[in-house]
């Protein structure tokens, strides 16, 4: 009698707690709709579909001969990404490579780590000039931008096309032909390489994923850093500068994480949606999170986690929803100068820090999915300020070269270039202000 008793609490206790779990999850499933409705009144757009995916597939033709054209350059002695670009002598002021004896080198892919490695100028020449036809098979395949790898991301797992190798190898190659040709006084050269960067920063301007945006930020930076080799070069005419400022104008790296966070968010509400139709052990196994079990433990782990995912889908999606708003919300109040760096990156971090307490205790299992799908995106971040800042900083400098190219004198202040060489001043998204400027009394 006394077994049969404690059997019925505990019959009647897990029903009590089946219940209170069921109140719970149809209580998060209202809390969740009702955050979405919130969100789409805003004009917020969640979802590919509202995003306009899939898109109409392109031909890949460019695609194929871009890749070849980069898969054609063999090692030699010069390893691509390895110059050592805009190395500071003392604040204000950077050597500049092109005007060097040596071609100086930095660690491979960072063209802001030097090294105490050093290259002729008769041997980069050389290097360049063996790979001189695959650089203008690159240049000619980058006039017409390919905008987009992955058209359908509702077929999950992604069919991704892996270039962003070739991508950046194509951007370190443009870069060091354009400081070659800068050294060489070849500007119409240097001038067709930095205009295919700023055509590759364009390439895949609508895909879907972060990790392509985060590719053109990068790309961006060299782009920068070698435009600031070629305005240290003389010569340079008003057209030509036009020209050059018209390729930054083109790109906006705050836009660039705006775009790619805003369809992390509509990947992320597609997991939801595979979830709760195809459940979350196929998820977990399309992404490469779990393996198929190959035993009976492995089997009843995996159908105890699937249940849990399906459970708990509704909380951890407006927990992401949430989470993903935050950090647009900030992007978008820096793109217009509403708020500063530092105070967006402080909001930003007590936000991640909110994040990761909901998962002491039992909130590690009940916000699994999130933690899965929620990278720390606070690096992309931080380094897309960074660009964009150089970005505008660049465009400023090259109005500023026009200015006095057309006049014959240095602007007085940067209010000068408006409306003639700039739309408006430029804003800092460090101090939301607009760029400073003085002028040196001796450039007076």
């Amino acid at each position: 009698m006394k077994t049969r008793r404690w059997l019925v609490i505990i019959i009647v206790a897990l029903m009590v707690l089946a219940f209170g779990w069921l109140l719970v999850i149809l209580k998060s499933g209202s809390n969740v709709e009702r955050y979405k409705a919130a969100l789409r009144a805003r004009g917020e757009k969640i979802s590919f579909d509202e995003l306009g995916y899939p898109l109409a597939p392109e031909s890949g033709t460019n695609l194929s001969q871009f890749t070849n054209a980069v898969k054609r350059i063999k090692a030699g002695k010069y390893a691509p990404g390895s110059l050592y670009l805009m190395e500071s002598t003392s604040p204000g002021h950077a050597r500049v490579l092109a005007r060097g004896d040596k071609v100086q080198l930095g660690q491979t892919g960072s063209y802001s780590a030097r090294t105490n490695q050093t290259m002729s100028w008769p041997e980069f020449n050389d290097e360049l000039l063996r790979v001189g036809q695959d650089l203008e098979d690159i240049r000619t395949t980058l006039q017409s931008p390919f905008r987009c790898y992955v058209f359908n991301p509702t077929n999950v797992p992604f069919s991704r096309i892996p270039i962003f190798v070739q991508m950046r190898q194509a951007a370190q190659w443009l870069s060091a032909d354009a400081v070659g040709a800068l050294h060489a006084r070849d500007r119409a050269r240097a001038r067709s390489d930095l205009h295919a960067l700023a055509n590759l920063v364009d390439w895949n301007k609508e895909d879907p994923t972060l990790v392509s945006h985060m590719i053109r930020v990068a790309i961006g930076g060299l782009q920068v850093a070698t435009t600031w080799e070629a305005l240290q070069a003389p010569g340079w005419t008003e057209e030509e500068l036009a020209e050059l400022q018209k390729d930054f104008e083109r790109a906006d790296f705050l836009d660039a994480i705006e775009r790619g966070m805003t369809t992390e968010r509509a990947s992320m509400e597609q997991i939801i949606i595979y979830i709760h139709r195809d459940g979350a052990a196929w998820v977990s196994r399309s992404f490469g999170i779990s393996k198929p079990p190959t035993n009976l433990k492995d089997k009843f782990t995996e159908l105890g986690g699937a249940m849990l995912w399906r459970l708990t889908a509704d909380d951890n999606e407006l927990v992401m929803l949430q989470h993903d708003q935050g950090m647009l919300d900030e992007i978008r109040k820096l793109r217009t100068g509403a708020t500063t760096w530092p105070a967006s990156d402080a909001v930003l971090k007590a936000s991640l820090a909110g994040f990761n307490a909901k998962f002491n205790g039992l909130g590690r299992f009940r916000y699994t999915i999130a933690a899965v799908a929620i990278p720390n995106f606070s690096k992309a971040l931080s380094v897309s300020v960074q660009r964009e800042t150089e970005r505008r900083l660049t465009v400023t400098a090259i109005a500023l070269r026009r200015y006095e190219s057309r006049h014959g004198k240095p602007a007085e202040s940067l209010k000068a270039l408006v409306p003639e060489f700039l739309s408006a001043v430029p804003m800092d998204p460090m101090n939301a202000k607009p760029l400073g400027y003085v002028l040196k009394p001796e450039l007076g």
